[in-house]
C-alpha cells in the first residue's frame, strides 16, 4: 500500500465503539459498542450505509471474531455472556447464547482456521475453549495469575497463545490443558502505588509465523498514565527476545491493536494522553515507521480490508475525557464518540494532501 493515504469516509454512532473490524467477505464493517450493540455498515462503492445494530448484550461487546467461512459473528460483553448471530441478516438473532462463558468480563475471543472451535479469555485469569456451533464449553486452561487481556493462534500449528497483564504469556499444551512454556513481557507491566500500569494489549505472529509480536507499553508513571509504547518481537522456536520497538514518546503511551498487511508491513495504532493518537506502517527491518499519522485521537483499533487497500482505524472524538466534561449551553452532557475512519490510498493526481 503506498505511504500516502486520506480518509474517503467517516462512520460511528453517538456512542462509543470498541473495534471496527471487516468481515472475511469485505461486505460489511462490524464495531462492538459500550452500548451492548454491534454495530453494522453494509459496504459497497458508495457511501457505507448503515444497518440496524445487533443486540444481545447487557454489557460492553467489546471483543468479536467472525467464522472463517460462514457469516457468523461470535461476541463477548463485560459481563460474562458470550452469542452467537449471524451478521448478515436484517433482524439477527442469537442462534445461541452462553451466559456462564466466564466469571467477569470477557476481554478477548479467537476462532481457530478452522472455525470449528474458539478460545476466550478474561479477568476471572481463565483461558476457555468452545463448540462454534453450539457453545458448548470444551476445555479450560489455568495458569495466570492476572486478568488475561488477549489471545493468539499460530497461522500453521494451531498452538494457543494467550496474555495477561502483568505481561506473562503463555504457550499451552491444549491437550494436557497446562501450560507448555512462557515468554516474558513484564517489562510492559509496572506496579504502582496509584494504580497498576500495563500488561499485554495485543499479539501477533509474523505471516511465516516465525516470531511472536507482543504490545502495550513502558510504563512511567500510574497516575495519568504515562508511557512509551512498546512492541516486542520474541523468536517462536526458542522464546527469545529479538527486539524492542518504542513508538513514540510518554504521551502516547500504549499500543491498542496491530496487524501484518499482505504486503508484509505491520499496521499499529496508539492511544495515550486524550487526543493522542497514531496510526504508523512499520518496517520491522527499519528503525523508523515508513508512515505516520498522528492526526487522529486516541486510535484503539485497526483492520484491513480484504482487498488489502482499505484501512479501518476506530479512535475517540478529541476532547474526550471521561467524565469530566462540562454540560453545554442547552445542559445537555455530551458523552465520547467513536468515528471509524476509513483509508484508502491517496490519488496521486491529487494535490491535497495525506492526513
Amino acid at each position: 500500500m503506498p505511504i500516502q493515504l486520506e480518509n474517503k469516509h467517516t462512520v460511528g454512532t453517538d456512542g462509543q465503539l470498541f473495534n471496527g473490524r471487516f468481515t472475511p467477505c469485505g461486505n460489511y464493517l462490524v464495531a462492538g459498542g459500550f452500548d451492548g450493540q454491534l454495530h453494522r455498515w453494509k459496504l459497497s462503492d458508495g457511501e457505507p450505509a448503515e444497518l440496524p445494530p445487533i443486540s444481545g448484550h447487557q454489557g460492553w461487546a467489546q471483543a468479536f471474531a467472525f467464522h472463517p467461512s460462514e457469516t457468523r459473528v461470535y461476541s463477548t460483553d463485560s459481563w460474562v455472556n458470550i452469542a452467537c448471530m449471524y451478521y448478515t441478516l436484517e433482524k439477527p438473532q442469537a442462534q445461541w447464547t452462553h451466559h456462564l462463558g466466564h466469571d467477569g468480563w470477557i476481554r478477548g475471543i479467537q476462532l481457530t482456521t478452522a472455525g470449528d472451535t474458539f478460545v476466550t479469555c478474561g479477568r476471572d485469569q481463565a483461558v476457555r475453549r468452545f463448540k462454534s456451533k453450539n457453545g458448548k464449553l470444551l476445555n479450560e486452561y489455568l495458569g495466570h495469575q492476572a486478568d488475561v487481556y488477549c489471545l493468539a493462534i499460530h497461522p500453521t500449528s494451531q498452538t494457543l497463545v494467550s496474555a495477561d497483564a502483568v505481561g506473562t504469556i503463555i504457550v499451552w499444551d491444549t491437550k494436557k490443558q497446562v501450560p507448555h512454556r512462557k515468554f516474558d513481557a513484564s517489562e510492559l507491566f509496572m506496579k504502582h502505588r496509584l494504580q497498576d500500569v500495563g500488561g499485554v494489549k495485543t499479539m501477533t505472529f509474523s505471516p511465516d509465523g516465525k516470531t511472536l509480536l507482543a504490545a502495550g507499553t513502558r510504563p512511567s508513571g500510574g497516575g495519568n498514565v504515562q508511557g512509551i509504547p512498546l512492541i516486542l518481537g520474541f523468536d517462536w522456536a526458542s522464546g527469545e527476545k529479538l527486539f524492542s520497538r518504542e513508538l513514540g514518546g510518554k504521551a502516547e503511551v500504549y499500543v491498542q491493536d496491530m496487524r501484518f498487511h499482505p504486503e508484509g508491513y505491520l499496521i499499529a495504532v496508539t492511544s495515550g494522553n486524550p487526543g493522542t493518537g497514531q496510526l504508523l506502517f512499520i518496517d520491522l527491518d527499519q528503525a523508523e515507521p515508513t508512515y505516520k499519522n498522528n492526526t487522529l485521537a486516541n486510535c484503539h483499533a485497526v483492520s484491513v480490508h480484504p482487498n488489502g487497500r482499505t484501512l479501518a482505524v476506530t479512535a475517540t472524538s478529541k476532547g474526550s475525557n471521561g467524565n469530566g466534561r462540562r454540560l453545554d449551553k442547552d445542559g445537555n452532557y455530551l458523552g465520547n464518540s467513536s468515528p471509524i475512519y476509513l483509508f484508502q490510498p491517496a490519488d496521486p493526481t491529487s494535490t491535497d494532501p495525506a492526513p
